[in-house]
């Protein structure tokens, strides 16, 4: 994330709750905080996150309708001002976890399209989807050419082994990845540590991304 900040400076950085940076935890921003307290929440988590921190998205619903609800209008992101996408977000706290377990999902109200950043990641096939430019913003061309960068690539963001086999020919492949490739996943460490652990919280959470953004 710091590498990004700095790539792209004039960026807005909003981010989930409860995170862990190297110097500790970012916060929260919970319903009926005075903006004081918000901005010095947010202050806070530009140092422990060791990058520039614009704001914290608040837990639970977020949408132009409930926003005067959660957090004063000016400390909101602009695109909730303009309606244009709502959040949900989840926030968990499991006192045998390192940390709270926090996912944000949003809904783009124009396109109703939905993000939902890594809660569920669609895994296509390298063959089928090319390497996109935003990948020629962090490598060279000498490693995004390597046949192994996807495989290594998917399997890192899903937490997976890479475990590497060679075929007849004696060309490397990755099995986890095969395993993974066009299809849409969860993250096992999610399944484990949220799922598994706290699924009524989970559970809600999926049905107001689905009953409040009627997605």
């Amino acid at each position: 994330m710091k590498q990004f900040v700095e790539k792209y400076p004039m960026a807005k950085v909003w981010i989930a709750p409860g995170q862990y940076g190297p110097f500790g935890e970012c916060g929260a921003i919970k319903a009926g905080m005075s903006a004081d307290q918000i901005e010095k929440v947010v202050h806070a988590a530009s140092k422990t996150m060791g990058y520039r921190v614009d704001g914290i998205l608040p837990i639970g619903s977020l949408s132009k309708d409930s926003a005067d609800n959660i957090m004063p209008k000016n400390l909101l992101p602009s695109w909730t001002n303009d309606d244009e996408f709502s959040v949900e977000t989840l926030y968990v706290e499991l006192p045998e976890n390192a940390g709270p377990v926090s996912e944000s999902a949003f809904h783009h109200k124009a396109s109703n399209t939905l993000f939902v950043t890594d809660a569920v990641v669609c895994v296509p096939s390298s063959a089928d989807f090319p390497i996109q430019p935003i990948f020629e913003t962090y490598f060279d061309a000498t490693v995004l050419v390597d046949p192994t960068f996807w495989p290594r690539t998917v399997l890192q963001a899903v937490f997976l082994p890479l475990r590497a086999e060679s075929d007849s020919s004696g060309s490397q492949y990755y099995p986890g990845y095969e395993a993974l490739a066009n299809r849409l996943v969860r993250a096992p460490i999610l399944r484990a540590f949220a799922d598994a652990r706290s699924p009524n919280e989970v559970s809600s959470w999926v049905h107001n991304i689905v009953e409040n953004d009627k997605f």
